[in-house]
């Protein structure tokens, strides 16, 4: 396909693309706006990746115009994912979404210390946070150390990753592979999934994280009920 400079090709390059896709997130958000299933619109997911840097910055701007004016009752985000142990240098499509959001969302497969420091950074936004995107066990960002981490710190999450499929979510990501085939990555643990906390047979690929899960969800909620009594 396609490159710019280096950068991925994007739907979003040409003008019949870019208005093809602005049309559908207009029709999406105007359909679900008052839906109170939707918890949050994620507007662009990781933009300035692919080395795309801040090309697909018209788009973004856009799409938060279009968002914007039609005033949804749910609030909007675009996820920091390049530099989130240092928000203050990121690039300038990541800066531009951060200052746009009204809640902030960040992607971390690191380790327990580092989502700390990078939580310890983002809670100076004074906005709620959640985290897009987590989970890669395989390189030691696992359900046991980090959702209790989440709970502790007040801190939102999901999965990208449900039930193990087609996607193949659990298995490693090729750079992972590539990583240790040029004689790295010797700390990654290549017999853990990565992503996925179902089996195809829809048992847990461990239990007990399951377990864990509900646990802390349970806490959640019963701090949820005492918020709202005081």
């Amino acid at each position: 396909l396609g490159t710019f400079g280096g950068a991925g090709y994007s739907v979003l390059d040409t003008q019949e693309g870019a208005d093809r896709f602005c049309a559908f997130a207009r029709e999406l958000v105007e359909t679900y706006k008052n839906d109170e299933r939707i918890l949050m619109w994620d507007v662009f997911n990781e933009p300035g990746n692919s080395n795309r840097k801040s090309m697909s910055l018209p788009v973004l701007k856009r799409l938060f115009e279009i968002i914007r004016a039609i005033n949804p009752i749910q609030p909007l985000t675009v996820g920091v994912w390049s530099e989130t142990r240092h928000p203050e240098k990121l690039p300038e499509i990541e800066r531009f979404g951060l200052e746009h959001s009204d809640i902030v969302s960040f992607h971390c497969y690191s380790s327990y210390a580092d989502n700390v420091e990078i939580l310890h950074r983002l809670k100076a936004f004074g906005r709620p946070i959640v985290n897009t995107e987590w989970l890669a066990r395989c390189i030691g960002n696992t359900v046991e150390e980090i959702f209790p981490l989440f709970f502790a710190m007040g801190v939102g999450c999901y999965n990208w990753g449900f039930v193990a499929g087609k996607y193949q979510t659990y298995e490693p990501w090729d750079s992972l592979w590539a990583r240790y085939e040029q004689g790295g990555g010797k700390d990654i643990d290549f017999t853990k999934w990565q992503h996925d906390l179902f089996r195809p047979s829809f048992r847990p690929y461990d239990p007990k994280e399951i377990e864990l899960i509900k646990r802390f969800n349970h806490y959640a909620d019963e701090k949820i009920r005492r918020d709202d009594r005081s």
